[in-house]
């Protein structure tokens, strides 16, 4: 599977259903087919929104959408890849508990610890546009400026 550019990606979000898949899975090279759930590119349409005038194009390059890891049945909805540093966020269309936001990151953690790279772990709320970083196993809210730094932090990505 192959990093995309996020924000062509979202342009795409037009697109019907199937023709959104077959964009992704020839963009991604990914082996198998994904269902794209029209909530979740609903979120990524309120992130992107609130912070792509703050961010050239090129920062959206090099994220895995939807990463799977079989051998787990752990998916990641938006993954990017540095060279010292890995930052996942996680989209969710509705406010959720705190615990569960909290667990779910945790473990996230725990899965990409095994990279032996910094972790950033991100959640959007489409709901509140709101942006959530775990920090010393603690969720505190952030600003989109944040979001965009962190994005911006990760200048050399995987690529394979």
């Amino acid at each position: 599977m192959k990093p995309i550019n996020l924000y062509a990606f979202f342009k795409a979000a037009f697109l019907a259903e199937k023709e959104l898949q077959v964009y992704e899975k020839l963009n991604s090279n990914r082996n198998n087919d994904i269902k794209i759930k029209n909530r979740e590119i609903q979120t990524l349409d309120k992130l992107i929104s609130i912070i792509s005038s703050d961010i050239d194009y090129k920062y959206w390059d090099g994220f895995y959408y939807s990463f799977f890891i079989p051998q787990i049945s752990k998916e990641f909805d938006l993954l990017k890849l540095g060279s010292d540093r890995i930052l996942n966020i996680e989209l969710k269309s509705d406010y959720t508990s705190y615990e569960k936001i909290l667990n779910q990151l945790i473990r996230n953690q725990y899965y990409l610890s095994h990279l032996n790279k910094e972790i950033i772990e991100i959640v959007f709320v489409g709901s509140e546009n709101k942006f959530y970083k775990l920090a010393d196993c603690q969720l505190y809210e952030i600003l989109a400026c944040n979001v965009v730094q962190e994005i911006k932090s990760i200048n050399e990505f995987y690529n394979d």
